[in-house]
Protein backbone atom coordinates (compact mmCIF):
# COMPACT_ATOMS: atom_id res chain seq x y z
CA UNK A 1 0.00 0.00 0.00
CA UNK A 2 2.66 2.31 0.80
CA UNK A 3 4.44 1.42 -2.69
CA UNK A 4 1.10 1.91 -4.55
CA UNK A 5 0.81 5.45 -3.05
CA UNK A 6 4.32 6.37 -3.78
CA UNK A 7 3.90 5.49 -7.37
CA UNK A 8 0.50 7.48 -7.33
CA UNK A 9 2.36 10.95 -6.12
CA UNK A 10 5.16 10.27 -8.63
CA UNK A 11 2.71 9.69 -11.66
CA UNK A 12 1.00 12.75 -10.48
CA UNK A 13 3.96 14.64 -10.03
CA UNK A 14 4.80 13.17 -13.45
CA UNK A 15 1.30 14.61 -14.80
CA UNK A 16 2.12 18.00 -13.21
CA UNK A 17 5.92 18.25 -14.47
CA UNK A 18 4.57 17.49 -18.47
CA UNK A 19 1.60 19.77 -18.14
CA UNK A 20 3.81 22.77 -16.96
CA UNK A 21 6.32 21.69 -19.60
CA UNK A 22 3.68 21.94 -22.55
CA UNK A 23 2.89 25.41 -20.77
CA UNK A 24 6.06 26.67 -21.33
CA UNK A 25 6.52 25.30 -24.69
CA UNK A 26 3.21 26.85 -26.11
CA UNK A 27 4.50 30.46 -24.19
CA UNK A 28 8.01 29.97 -25.86
CA UNK A 29 5.86 29.53 -29.22
CA UNK A 30 3.61 32.24 -28.51
CA UNK A 31 7.08 34.33 -27.69
CA UNK A 32 8.94 33.11 -30.48
CA UNK A 33 6.12 34.05 -33.03
CA UNK A 34 5.45 37.67 -31.80
CA UNK A 35 8.96 38.07 -31.55
CA UNK A 36 9.07 37.05 -35.83
CA UNK A 37 6.37 39.13 -36.51
CA UNK A 38 8.64 42.43 -34.81
CA UNK A 39 11.24 41.73 -36.52
CA UNK A 40 9.49 41.15 -39.84
CA UNK A 41 8.22 44.60 -39.30
CA UNK A 42 10.67 45.61 -38.21
CA UNK A 43 12.86 44.61 -41.38
CA UNK A 44 9.75 46.39 -43.23
CA UNK A 45 9.93 49.57 -41.47
CA UNK A 46 13.82 49.57 -42.37
CA UNK A 47 13.18 48.79 -46.09
CA UNK A 48 10.60 51.35 -46.34
CA UNK A 49 13.39 53.83 -45.04
CA UNK A 50 15.56 52.83 -47.60
CA UNK A 51 13.04 53.11 -50.36
CA UNK A 52 12.72 56.91 -48.62
CA UNK A 53 16.59 57.71 -48.25
CA UNK A 54 16.85 56.10 -52.42
CA UNK A 55 14.30 58.44 -53.23
CA UNK A 56 14.92 61.35 -51.58
CA UNK A 57 18.86 61.31 -53.24
CA UNK A 58 17.36 60.41 -56.57
CA UNK A 59 15.46 63.83 -56.01
CA UNK A 60 18.41 65.30 -55.00
CA UNK A 61 20.56 64.50 -57.80
CA UNK A 62 18.36 64.96 -60.97
CA UNK A 63 17.23 68.17 -62.00
CA UNK A 64 19.11 71.37 -62.13
CA UNK A 65 21.55 71.55 -58.83
CA UNK A 66 21.24 74.64 -57.10
CA UNK A 67 24.50 76.97 -56.15
CA UNK A 68 24.34 75.15 -52.27
CA UNK A 69 24.19 71.87 -54.07
CA UNK A 70 26.96 72.59 -56.19
CA UNK A 71 29.19 74.05 -52.95
CA UNK A 72 31.37 71.31 -51.89
CA UNK A 73 34.39 72.04 -49.20
CA UNK A 74 34.20 73.63 -45.59
CA UNK A 75 31.39 76.51 -46.82
CA UNK A 76 29.07 73.99 -47.54
CA UNK A 77 26.20 73.91 -44.72
CA UNK A 78 25.33 70.22 -44.80
CA UNK A 79 29.00 69.27 -44.81
CA UNK A 80 29.53 71.00 -41.81
CA UNK A 81 26.78 70.23 -40.00
CA UNK A 82 27.72 66.41 -40.80
CA UNK A 83 30.82 66.91 -39.89
CA UNK A 84 29.57 68.15 -36.55
CA UNK A 85 27.36 65.31 -36.24
CA UNK A 86 30.30 62.74 -36.69
CA UNK A 87 31.49 64.32 -32.89
CA UNK A 88 28.21 63.41 -31.76
CA UNK A 89 27.06 66.37 -30.81
CA UNK A 90 23.43 65.83 -32.90
CA UNK A 91 22.31 68.80 -30.89
CA UNK A 92 25.03 71.54 -32.53
CA UNK A 93 24.78 69.69 -36.22
CA UNK A 94 20.91 70.35 -36.18
CA UNK A 95 20.64 73.86 -34.72
CA UNK A 96 23.32 74.52 -37.62
CA UNK A 97 21.02 73.16 -40.03
CA UNK A 98 18.20 75.31 -38.56
CA UNK A 99 20.68 78.03 -38.84
CA UNK A 100 21.23 77.82 -42.45
CA UNK A 101 18.10 78.73 -42.77
CA UNK A 102 17.81 75.85 -45.91
CA UNK A 103 15.35 72.97 -45.08
CA UNK A 104 17.18 71.09 -47.79
CA UNK A 105 20.37 70.97 -45.65
CA UNK A 106 17.98 69.77 -42.35
CA UNK A 107 16.14 67.11 -44.62
CA UNK A 108 19.54 65.89 -45.38
CA UNK A 109 21.32 66.09 -41.95
CA UNK A 110 18.81 63.91 -41.00
CA UNK A 111 18.33 61.18 -43.68
CA UNK A 112 22.29 61.52 -42.71
CA UNK A 113 21.55 60.45 -38.93
CA UNK A 114 18.63 58.83 -38.72
CA UNK A 115 16.06 59.77 -35.74
CA UNK A 116 18.32 60.99 -33.13
CA UNK A 117 15.59 63.23 -31.17
CA UNK A 118 16.71 62.17 -27.75
CA UNK A 119 20.38 63.66 -28.83
CA UNK A 120 18.69 66.64 -28.97
CA UNK A 121 17.87 69.68 -26.55
CA UNK A 122 13.99 70.41 -25.67
CA UNK A 123 14.20 74.00 -27.50
CA UNK A 124 15.86 72.13 -30.76
CA UNK A 125 13.26 69.30 -31.13
CA UNK A 126 10.33 72.32 -31.04
CA UNK A 127 12.65 74.09 -34.02
CA UNK A 128 12.92 70.69 -35.84
CA UNK A 129 9.47 69.07 -35.56
CA UNK A 130 8.22 71.90 -37.75
CA UNK A 131 10.41 70.46 -40.19
CA UNK A 132 9.26 67.02 -39.85
CA UNK A 133 5.17 67.35 -40.11
CA UNK A 134 6.16 68.90 -43.70
CA UNK A 135 8.51 66.02 -44.48
CA UNK A 136 5.65 63.82 -43.04
CA UNK A 137 3.12 65.49 -45.48
CA UNK A 138 5.31 65.95 -48.30
CA UNK A 139 5.54 61.49 -47.62
CA UNK A 140 9.66 62.45 -47.23
CA UNK A 141 11.51 59.97 -45.15
CA UNK A 142 8.19 58.65 -43.79
CA UNK A 143 9.90 56.19 -41.37
CA UNK A 144 13.02 58.30 -40.05
CA UNK A 145 10.18 60.86 -39.22
CA UNK A 146 7.80 58.03 -37.45
CA UNK A 147 10.79 56.93 -35.95
CA UNK A 148 11.70 60.38 -34.70
CA UNK A 149 8.27 61.14 -33.33
CA UNK A 150 8.52 57.42 -31.82
CA UNK A 151 11.68 58.15 -29.69
CA UNK A 152 10.22 61.58 -28.40
CA UNK A 153 7.55 59.24 -26.54
CA UNK A 154 10.31 56.55 -25.81
CA UNK A 155 12.63 59.10 -24.28
CA UNK A 156 9.99 61.57 -22.39
CA UNK A 157 10.75 64.37 -24.91
CA UNK A 158 7.64 65.82 -25.06
CA UNK A 159 5.63 67.16 -28.68
CA UNK A 160 5.40 70.85 -29.23
CA UNK A 161 1.87 71.03 -27.87
CA UNK A 162 0.89 73.70 -31.11
CA UNK A 163 1.81 70.72 -33.50
CA UNK A 164 -0.14 67.71 -31.85
CA UNK A 165 -3.67 67.95 -33.69
CA UNK A 166 -1.43 68.17 -37.32
CA UNK A 167 0.96 65.14 -36.01
CA UNK A 168 -2.39 63.08 -34.76
CA UNK A 169 -4.03 64.20 -38.74
CA UNK A 170 -1.19 63.27 -40.35
CA UNK A 171 -0.27 60.26 -38.26
CA UNK A 172 -4.23 59.34 -38.70
CA UNK A 173 -3.76 59.97 -42.76
CA UNK A 174 -0.82 57.09 -42.59
CA UNK A 175 -2.83 54.37 -40.96
CA UNK A 176 -5.41 54.91 -43.37
CA UNK A 177 -3.64 54.94 -46.31
CA UNK A 178 -2.08 51.18 -45.22
CA UNK A 179 1.58 50.54 -46.44
CA UNK A 180 4.42 49.44 -44.68
CA UNK A 181 4.91 52.21 -41.72
CA UNK A 182 0.49 51.76 -41.18
CA UNK A 183 1.36 49.62 -37.92
CA UNK A 184 4.14 52.36 -36.55
CA UNK A 185 1.52 55.30 -37.27
CA UNK A 186 -0.95 53.63 -35.39
CA UNK A 187 1.22 53.00 -32.88
CA UNK A 188 2.46 56.70 -32.49
CA UNK A 189 -1.22 57.80 -33.07
CA UNK A 190 -2.39 55.71 -29.91
CA UNK A 191 0.89 57.25 -28.46
CA UNK A 192 -0.38 60.52 -29.20
CA UNK A 193 -3.94 60.43 -28.10
CA UNK A 194 -3.16 58.77 -24.67
CA UNK A 195 -0.77 61.60 -23.85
Amino acid sequence: SGEGSLVDVSDEGMRAALQTLTTAQDQFRYDVEVFIDEVNRRVETLLDRISDLELTCSRLHKGKPSSRRAQTGPGDPLQQCIALSHTGDYDAAFRMALDSGDSDVLERLLSHTGPVMESLEEDTVSSVYPYLMRMLERGSCVSTVLFCVQQLFDFGIPIPEQHKVETLDLVDGLVHAGGNDADLAQEIYDLIVSS
